[in-house]
């Protein structure tokens, strides 16, 4: 169990943390267990979603690990997160600049101190939302995204765009985003 030190039961009734979108993938390299999720932290005022993480390396039997993904301002939601070999990718929806922008972090715990900081895998310059992101790697390493985007359709279309392994890890690394849902569509979202 993750705990977060807050009762809600216990008076005089504190206002907890709300945990929200988890996602899970095994780490091959050693067999460890990794989670993401969305955390709106407590109180007035408080920030409206970061991004934490928690591993197991005993098959979920226990959870002795858990910290930030990131902290960024702004809400910070939707996370997944996939694994090729040793390496982690949480990708989320991050709301810090404008009303959403897909990023993506990285994280090597054999080699890494903490995640990298985030970058875009949207190329949206609009301000329009991007959300919902979906991720997937390769044999290769080579990352592959999906997202619901408004850049073109306030109702939302499906978007792609890959990061190839080898290649340098930045904002602007990531391939043109690609529109995947037929134009006449009335929307596309949830990819």
């Amino acid at each position: 169990m993750i705990d977060d030190g807050c009762d809600p039961d216990d008076p005089p009734y504190p206002e907890c943390p709300g945990h929200f979108g988890p996602d899970i993938t095994a780490r091959i390299a050693d067999n460890s267990l990794w989670v993401v999720w969305q955390q709106e932290e407590a109180g007035s005022g408080a920030d409206a979603g970061n991004i934490y993480y928690a591993a197991s390396n005993d098959i979920g039997a226990t959870w002795p690990v858990k910290n930030v993904v990131t902290n960024d301002t702004g809400k910070q939601h939707w996370p997944r997160i996939a694994t090729n070999g040793a390496t982690l990718y949480t990708i989320w929806e991050s709301e810090r600049d404008d009303d959403g922008n897909i990023v993506i972090a990285r994280y090597n715990p054999d080699t890494d101190g903490a995640w990298s900081a985030p970058i875009a895998a949207s190329d949206d310059t609009t301000g329009a939302e991007q959300s919902q992101p979906a991720l997937t790697v390769d044999s290769s390493g080579n990352l592959y995204a999906v997202w619901t985007d408004e850049r073109t359709n306030s109702s939302g279309d499906i978007y792609f765009s890959r990061w190839l392994s080898g290649t340098t890890w930045a904002d602007g690394a990531w391939s043109a985003a690609v529109q995947l849902s037929h134009a006449d569509a009335d929307w596309g979202v949830e990819p």
